[in-house]
């Protein structure tokens, strides 16, 4: 077996993470967004709709 005495545990942040709580209409929920959605090509959006219509 290997030997784990050297082994350390991940140091924890002193911060919470940024971010912010997202709503949707009609939901009861909130969504935790640490950071903001990344833009999508209008061409990976184009194929993305087109698979799905095929699928």
């Amino acid at each position: 077996m290997a030997d784990l005495s050297e082994v350390r545990p991940a140091p924890v942040p002193n911060e919470a993470p940024a971010g912010e709580f997202v709503s949707f209409p009609d939901s009861p929920f909130q969504l935790f967004q640490p950071y903001p959605p990344a833009e999508t090509s209008p061409r990976r959006s184009s194929n993305w709709s087109r698979a799905c219509m095929t699928a």
